[in-house]
């Protein structure tokens, strides 16, 4: 829950920090890379590093197949992740419907002339 929960503040600094650009050609945003690319890098360094100890393991022992998952460490970074991610795509979609309110309306083109 505190990583959701820190995951989504992230998610609303990272909207923020984004470049949004109405252009003719269509809506584009720029995400703030670092953000995301730092975020991304913790999950997949936590997993290697669970995926590492696991086969790090004796041999002999019997590993529970619930321990990946029961560390709060590791649900902790899943939980930032994603509450970023949610957070960030609802932000998306926040921008998109204001700058559909505020674009002018264009009358359609004239038909040719016959």
């Amino acid at each position: 829950g505190a990583g959701l929960v820190l995951g989504a503040a992230l998610g609303v600094f990272g909207t923020k920090h984004t470049k949004f650009e109405n252009t003719p050609q269509g809506m584009f945003y720029t995400p703030n890379a670092h953000l995301g690319i730092a975020l991304s890098v913790l999950f997949i360094g936590r997993i290697g590093y669970r995926l590492f100890h696991l086969y790090s393991m004796d041999p002999g022992a019997q590993p529970n197949p619930n321990d990946f998952a029961s560390s709060p460490l590791t649900l902790g970074i899943f939980g930032l992740l994603a509450g970023y991610y949610m957070m960030y795509a609802v932000g998306l979609i926040r921008y998109r419907h204001r700058a559909e309110l505020e674009a002018p309306v264009t009358p359609p083109p004239a038909p040719p002339a016959a």
